[in-house]
C-alpha cells in the first residue's frame, strides 16, 4: 500500500515495513506495520497499524463508501476486466454446488473482500486507487479517512 496513504495527524507519507516476532518454540510469525514516516513532525503519535487492521479498516470504507456515495468508485478498465473474472469463477463455483449465480448478486464490496484477502499487491492498490479517486486518503487512529479531522 505505498504512496496511498498520508498521516492525518501531521500529513506525512505512511509506510509499510515487514516485522518477524521470534518465538520460543516455533518459527518467527511475519508481519507488515504501516506507520508514520514521522517525516513533517518528529514527535507524530499516530500509532503503528498492522496489515490485518488496515484492510479490516479498508472494507469498512469501502463498505462505507459503496453505501453513500457509489458514484465516487472509478472503475477502470483493468478493475472491471478483473471483476468480470471474480464473477464468472465465483458463477462456476456456485453452479458445482447447484446454486444459480443469479440468485446472489455480487457487488462491489464483495469483490473488494475478495481481493483484499487473496489478492496480487497489485490488485489491492486498484481497488484502494478507486475508491480514493483524486484524493489522497488518510490514517488516524488505525482507521481510514478521507479526509483530515
Amino acid at each position: 500500500f505505498k504512496d496511498l496513504f498520508l498521516c492525518a495527524s501531521c500529513g506525512a507519507s505512511i509506510i509499510g515495513e515487514d516485522k518477524y516476532r521470534k518465538r520460543k518454540v516455533q518459527d518467527p510469525v511475519y508481519h507488515i506495520y504501516y506507520h508514520c514516516t514521522r517525516s513533517k513532525d518528529i514527535s507524530c503519535k499516530e500509532p503503528y497499524l498492522t496489515e490485518e487492521k488496515l484492510i479490516k479498516s479498508l472494507n469498512q470504507y469501502v463498505h462505507f463508501l459503496f453505501m453513500i456515495q457509489p458514484q465516487k468508485i472509478r472503475y477502470t478498465e483493468r478493475l472491471k476486466m478483473s471483476i468480470e473474472k471474480y464473477k464468472e469463477v465465483r458463477g462456476t463455483i456456485l453452479l458445482t454446488q447447484n446454486i444459480n449465480p443469479d440468485e446472489k448478486p455480487i457487488d462491489f464490496r464483495d469483490y473488494a473482500k475478495h481481493i483484499f484477502k487473496n489478492g496480487t499487491a497489485d490488485e489491492k492498490r486498484e481497488i484502494v486507487k478507486a475508491v480514493s479517486g483524486s484524493e489522497m486518503l488518510f490514517i488516524h487512529n488505525e482507521n481510514i479517512t478521507s479526509r483530515i479531522n
